[in-house]
């Protein structure tokens, strides 16, 4: 069964099989279309526990200091109840914080890549020349035919065997796409 939300749309894909489309938007999912995530998301979840953590010492700071003159400890009250209602709002807006984070997707028809932040972008194959591993081994660059640019997926790509997968499946997709292009071509003619 699926989890989560589409990676386009933000449709729920709870219940749906594991290879399927979203059924909003049309975007494929499953094992056709291997998808690998960057790591920010971590970061996120570690900012959030250290500033609950802020909070929560400004509270208990506030109620155990009997000495403090009355005005400080309300400011301090004031100032904790200010952090967790930020809090508060940080978590839920996560959900929304998850559709930033740099993903790469190999899907039949194209790659759906979205780095640093920028909204979803859909590559058709038959527009990547190449693809392959960066000189660390730990990413891959992807060379565009269209506007001669390369993109560099290390910030996705974690491991040596994350950037060898997906060269790999790229490389198998832009080989369809040629032949694709070559077998529509043969028949125009």
């Amino acid at each position: 069964m699926a989890e989560g939300v589409c990676i386009r749309c933000g449709y729920p894909l709870e219940g749906l099989p594991e290879t399927h489309v979203c059924p909003e938007c049309g975007m494929h999912f499953g094992a056709t279309a291997p998808t690998w995530r960057g790591s920010h998301a971590s970061f996120i979840y570690a900012g959030l526990l250290g500033f609950s953590g802020g909070g929560f010492g400004l509270l208990t700071s506030a109620l155990r200091h009997s000495q403090m003159a009355p005005t400080e400890r309300w400011v301090l009250v004031a100032a904790a109840i200010i952090y967790v209602a930020a809090l508060v709002v940080a978590l839920l807006w996560l959900p929304r914080i998850r559709r930033f984070v740099p993903m790469a997707v190999a899907a039949p028809d194209a790659l759906y890549l979205r780095l640093g932040g920028t909204s979803l972008r859909r590559i058709p194959w038959s527009n990547v020349s190449r693809a392959e591993l960066n000189q660390s081994g730990r990413g891959a660059h992807i060379y565009l035919r269209s506007s001669r640019m390369v993109e560099n997926l290390g910030g996705i790509l974690r491991t040596h065997e994350d950037a060898e997968a997906f060269v790999n499946v790229a490389r198998r997709r832009i080989d369809g796409a040629e032949a694709g292009v070559a077998e529509g071509a043969a028949h125009g003619a």
